[in-house]
This record gives C-alpha cells, sequence and structure tokens, in this order.
C-alpha cells in the first residue's frame, strides 16, 4: 500500500467537501451520452467545480472507460521543480482515495527529460485534484500519475510529451492523457472569444509549438499552455489523428483528441 495520504487542498472551495453533494453535484455535470467514445486525451478546465465543470464534464461523460490516467497540469504556485511529478502515495476526494501509479511514475520519470520527483509541487495544485473526483465518479479508476508544468519553453514541453509518450508505450499500458487548462482569462468576453478561438484552433490541428506561439505573441493569459503542448506531442507520438471540440464556454473548453 502506498505509504502517504494526500488531503484535498480545495475540497469544500472548488467542489463540495462532503461525499453525497459531490455525488450529486457530479450527476449534474455529466449529461447521458449513449455513444462512448475511445480518446488518447483531452484537454478540460481546472477550475471550480461549479464554474466550469460542466464543460469538464460533458468531455468525461463522452468517454469509454479508463482505469489509469496521467494528469498534466499547471503548477499555480511555482513551488518545487519546473517539471514534476507524485510518484508515490494516494490522494484523497470526499469519494475515497486513489494511488499514484507508482511503476507508470518510475517509468516517467526515467524516459521524460529534466522530469523530478517532488511532492511540494503537487501539495496545494488544485489542477489535477479537480480532475479526481470525475474519474473516481465515472469509472472507478484504480491508479494515476500527476505532473506539474511551470514555466516551460516549446521545444521543452515537446520533449516532455515525447518522453510521457515512450513511458506510456514501454509499459505496455493504456492511460488516458489529460491536460488541464484554461482559454483566456481577465480579458472583455469579445477579445476573449477571438483570443480563445485561436487556441482552439491550433490545440485541434495538434500544433503545440504553435500554441506555444500564439499564446507569447498575443500576450494571452492562457493558463497551462506548456501542459497542453506537452500533451499534444505525446498524443502524435501515440497515433492520434482527429480531434474535436466537444464544448466551449468563454476562457474554457472540453476537447477530444483521439
Amino acid at each position: 500500500m502506498s505509504s502517504t495520504l494526500r488531503v484535498p487542498a480545495v475540497a469544500g472551495i472548488f467542489y463540495p467537501e462532503r461525499k453525497e453533494p459531490l455525488r450529486e453535484l457530479l450527476d449534474h455535470l455529466v449529461p447521458a451520452s449513449p455513444e462512448k467514445k475511445k480518446a488518447i486525451a483531452v484537454v478540460v478546465p481546472h477550475g471550480g467545480l461549479f464554474s466550469s465543470g460542466a464543460v469538464a464534464g460533458a468531455v468525461y461523460g463522452s468517454l469509454q472507460p479508463f482505469d489509469l490516467a496521467v494528469i498534466l497540469g499547471p503548477n499555480h504556485s511555482h513551488l518545487g521543480e519546473r517539471l514534476s511529478l507524485a510518484a508515490d502515495g494516494e490522494w484523497a476526494t470526499p469519494l475515497g482515495s486513489v494511488p499514484v501509479d507508482r511503476a507508470l511514475a518510475r517509468l516517467l520519470l526515467k524516459a521524460v527529460p529534466d522530469l523530478k520527483k517532488d511532492p511540494k509541487a503537487h501539495q496545494h495544485e488544485h489542477a489535477a485534484e479537480l480532475q479526481l473526483p470525475f474519474l473516481q465518479r465515472l469509472w472507478k479508476i484504480r491508479s494515476f500519475v500527476p505532473m506539474a508544468f511551470s514555466g516551460m519553453d516549446a521545444e521543452t514541453a515537446r520533449q516532455a510529451g515525447i518522453g510521457v509518450a515512450r513511458a506510456l508505450q514501454k509499459s505496455g499500458r493504456k492511460a488516458l492523457l489529460i491536460a488541464t487548462a484554461h482559454l483566456t482569462r481577465y480579458e472583455p468576453r469579445e477579445r476573449a472569444e477571438r483570443l480563445d478561438r485561436q487556441l482552439i484552433e491550433r490545440i485541434t490541428a495538434l500544433d503545440g509549438e504553435g500554441l506555444m506561439r500564439e499564446v507569447a505573441e498575443s500576450g494571452g493569459s492562457m493558463c497551462g499552455a506548456p501542459a497542453v503542448a506537452a500533451m499534444i506531442a505525446a498524443a502524435k507520438e501515440l497515433g492520434a489523428s482527429r480531434v474535436s471540440l466537444v464544448k466551449y464556454e468563454v476562457g474554457t473548453a472540453g476537447i477530444l483528441i483521439q
């Protein structure tokens, strides 16, 4: 059994801290979908479930079940290493706890350049935590690995993504890649929608380098661009060829990559 338990950092703030209210909210956020799709990766937001959970729910509700996930997201606190993972332990939510997949974490540490084991970077980070209730409620997920990205260029993100793909290939296991991000923030609605469209175009074109360039050139406020760029590189290595926009709300998008 894993040795440490990470307690929820944002329960009672970004989502209900009690089991039954959280279950009810998740059931409300996830629409019934008669056709469940296979996926290599997804993009979902990491805001509070009350504000952006419907976008995430639309994506998760459209997928066939997975029992393993790799969650790539930003490091909002900028604590610890700029590229890190939590390599062991369990993460608690009001729905129970989910263990970090130690075997996959070891492979990732070997395959991803400059990736470091650093629990400090994940202790207060909400991006990965907000995905777990969906995965628990819908699929009773068995394990996951969270990765946090902070302040890197397009090539570093691309190499990280290639390393993620190689680790998964070496493991011989199927995992859902989850990139958590918000698009344009702190802008008037018209400008935000225009910038969002440009970002979504780059993601749906599987153009991670173009996404990073778009963020830099537009002066945009996207949160999580390196994580999405890394996910795109990994998905392409794993054979991705089709991308669809599942749901959009200003500043957030749910995207499915197959």
